[in-house]
């Protein structure tokens, strides 16, 4: 069974001939079986479905069709983690959750329904650290306990990433940098980025910068030097929101603008290119705003979008795997 689900059956999907920028735009909505509300996560398992997480329901795309795991999730999902080939699912009221392969369905590992649950990252290979709307949370998967509330101060712990065996959190205060204390099971604060800044996704590129953005106040990179804010769509605007940031297998960046679309950045800092809602295109992006961006190993984008679902943006001739 097992190597059935697994096979892959290549094809190449049919578009438009008035292509621009010599890619390819596919969109997928609630007609064809994904969940409605604001799609926040998408993740890969170890049989190539699609794990896609919105603010109303849970949904698995297999290429072809989705199933819906909307039961197991009582208010919407915030984020997915791939573990050593498991998928962990993080609920918006205290939720986690582990998928049972076999069984096809979903185990409670956590369950705190007076907590509001944001994001999730690995510290090892048995510890998780647990963004909230009011501080921070460890998990033991082993031990399956659970730490006191850790820097409830902090607020909107949006996005967590693991660097150089430091911890850090994207917050309305800021990037809060953290060290990891095993023995203890502490998160110790060391500094903040953009401090007063509010933080709405970061991510690290090939040179170890760290591309942010921020609720009306637009990108930054930080490097070991600098801060620099970066000049995006119009040097005439000057608030704007960059709701999520990411790579792609080029090392371009990614940044959804909110209203504008999708800007893709070299690593010189310049924009090669821009992706937006044309009403009079049919390969144009559905609308102007991607709340999250996931890069899979054929270089195709996910872009996770606030109301109608997703669109997939394929590089020129890209073939999309089937399960």
């Amino acid at each position: 069974m097992k190597n059935q689900i697994s096979k892959t059956i290549l094809f190449v999907l049919i578009f438009s001939s008035s292509l621009t920028h010599g890619q390819q735009i596919k969109h997928l909505g609630v007609y064809d079986g994904i969940s409605s509300g604001a799609v926040r996560a998408f993740q890969k398992d170890s049989l190539g479905y699609m794990w896609i997480g919105t603010s109303q329901g849970l949904n698995r795309y297999s290429g072809y069709e989705f199933k819906t795991y909307d039961a197991y999730v009582s208010d919407g999902v915030e984020d997915i983690i791939n573990i050593a080939g498991n998928i962990f699912v993080l609920g918006s009221k205290g939720q986690l959750l582990q998928y049972q392969y076999k069984q096809d369905n979903f185990k409670s590992i956590l369950s705190f329904k007076d907590l509001n649950f944001l994001s999730i990252e690995l510290l090892n290979d048995h510890t998780l650290v647990i963004g909230l709307d009011s501080g921070l949370l460890i998990h033991d998967l082993e031990s399956n306990k659970t730490s006191k509330l850790q820097h409830p101060k902090t607020r909107f712990n949006r996005k967590i990433h693991l660097r150089d065996s430091k911890v850090y959190v994207a917050s309305t205060n800021g990037i809060n940098v953290y060290s990891y204390l095993e023995t203890t099971n502490q998160l110790v604060h060391e500094r903040t980025l953009l401090e007063a800044i509010e933080t709405l996704d970061f991510d690290f590129d090939i040179q170890n910068r760290i591309w942010v953005g921020t609720y009306q106040k637009g990108l930054f990179v930080i490097d070991t030097q600098n801060t620099l804010r970066v000049d995006l769509y119009s040097s005439q605007v000057d608030a704007y929101s960059v709701r999520s940031v990411a790579f792609d297998r080029e090392n371009k960046g990614l940044i959804s603008v909110e209203g504008v679309g999708l800007l893709v950045i070299d690593q010189d800092l310049n924009i090669v290119k821009t992706l937006k809602h044309d009403p009079n295109k049919l390969n144009s992006l559905s609308q102007n705003s991607i709340y999250e961006i996931f890069v899979d190993d054929e270089n195709v984008y996910w872009l996770g979008l606030r109301e109608i679902g997703i669109d997939l943006v394929y590089p020129k001739n890209n073939p999309f795997n089937n399960i």
